[in-house]
């Protein structure tokens, strides 16, 4: 039994299925000072063969009999002392960590459990227990003790900019580290001004390593299927300090979702001409890489056209994002010839037509309707230039299979 009846009564309402909502506060509270008045000044002082504090919890309850297990009793105790992140959780951590970890499934139901029995009081706060964390070597006890996920833990400390949370929830590798960073910070509008920013992006490797990835995901929302998948596309919008929602065990982060409208489009801010200047082959490949199985059928042919647009109005020829985008050819090699790129039309398929339809009506300005069919080797760069233009003129000089393959698309069959 517990070495308080106050503790040992709440307990035992809860397993008989009774939660005394009104008294949860007050026990939490006694379970911590209790599980705290355990602790050695100093825990490096412990010698082989000494009880650890878990230890001398469970001798505690050995002395009177029960008929419910002291270990399950240990593990709701540390469960209701986390749950109100405070002043002794990081020292609780310390000292019951190999119980919190080697128990951590039995802890965290327990935990679960609480928190969806709270009524009238606050819910868990997993983001504050984490902040009240003194090293990342908590982090992974943690995550499984409050039965979440680090990256929702991510989003919060990004949310409030917290940089010494976001920093411990990434890999220790520094090359994936950068990876996820910037993948959480583009969650939500970008802020140079914020202690993340400040604290990851620290020279110009990572200015342009964020970037790219902030024009990945202008292909990601050009390519995003329906309704759903453009709104995680998106992401969120960054709420005011007051409104950040709770993290709650078990649960994932329920900030507002951003919209088109609200999300920060990296194409139209004022600096996307510099940006794309500054590293022009690694920021056109992002965007106008041909990979033949990233579209399933779907283009948002609009805003693509209109990311097109920004990059030609940045400086990059048509010919430029041709020969480096779609033709894959590195930075330096002879401009792409027509019949080159007419040939890689053919070869790219339907699904792929729709999105580098505008890019190629600029790349093909400069010749006239004679030039470009003398130059088409397949058919199917006929068939692809009659649906990207319109031109009739195609139509008549198209055969077989691509001849058919138009009729039936005018047909609407």
């Amino acid at each position: 039994m517990f070495p308080f009846m106050q503790i040992e009564s709440f307990y035992r309402s809860k397993v008989d299925g009774l939660w005394l909502d009104d008294e949860y506060p007050a026990v939490a509270g006694l379970c911590q000072e209790w599980l705290a008045s355990l602790i050695p000044k100093s825990m490096g002082n412990l010698k082989v063969g000494d009880l650890k504090p878990a230890g001398h919890a469970m001798k505690a309850m050995k002395w009177q009999e029960s008929d419910y297990p002291n270990s399950d009793r240990l593990h709701f105790a540390l469960a209701m002392a986390l749950s109100i992140p405070g002043k002794n959780t990081d020292a609780l951590f310390a000292a019951y960590y190999d119980t919190l970890d080697q128990q951590s499934f039995e802890i965290g139901a327990h935990m679960e459990d609480i928190n969806g029995k709270i009524q009238d009081h606050p819910k868990i706060d997993v983001y504050q227990a984490f902040s009240l964390l003194s090293g990342r070597e908590y982090y992974s006890v943690a995550r499984r003790i409050y039965m979440t996920e680090l990256e929702h833990v991510r989003l919060q400390a990004v949310a409030r900019d917290d940089v010494g949370v976001f920093k411990w929830t990434l890999p220790e590798e520094t090359e994936r580290a950068s990876v996820v960073a910037y993948t959480a910070m583009l969650e939500f509008p970008v802020d140079p001004e914020s202690a993340i920013y400040k604290g990851v992006v620290t020279d110009e490797v990572a200015e342009k390593a964020l970037f790219r990835r902030q024009v990945s995901k202008l292909r990601h929302i050009a390519t995003a299927m329906n309704d759903a998948d453009t709104s995680e596309v998106y992401g969120f919008q960054r709420p005011l300090p007051a409104e950040i929602p709770v993290l709650e065990p078990f649960k994932e982060n329920a900030f507002p979702r951003a919209t088109a409208e609200t999300f920060m489009h990296a194409h139209r801010k004022p600096d996307f001409a510099q940006k794309v200047m500054r590293d022009a082959f690694q920021v056109t490949g992002c965007f106008f890489d041909l990979m033949q199985n990233n579209l399933v059928g779907y283009c948002n042919a609009g805003y693509v056209q209109e990311v097109t647009q920004a990059f030609i109005d940045a400086g990059l020829s048509p010919s430029y994002l041709m020969s480096t985008g779609v033709c894959g050819d590195l930075e330096g090699d002879s401009p792409v010839t027509l019949k080159r790129a007419l040939s890689h039309l053919a070869n790219m398929g339907p699904r792929n037509w729709t999105f580098y339809g505008y890019l190629y009506q600029e790349f093909l300005k400069p010749y006239t309707t004679e030039e470009i069919i003398a130059n088409c080797d397949d058919d199917r760069a006929i068939e692809a230039l009659s649906q990207i233009t319109g031109d009739r003129a195609y139509i008549e000089n198209a055969s077989g299979a691509a001849l058919a393959s138009i009729c039936e698309r005018d047909l609407g069959l």
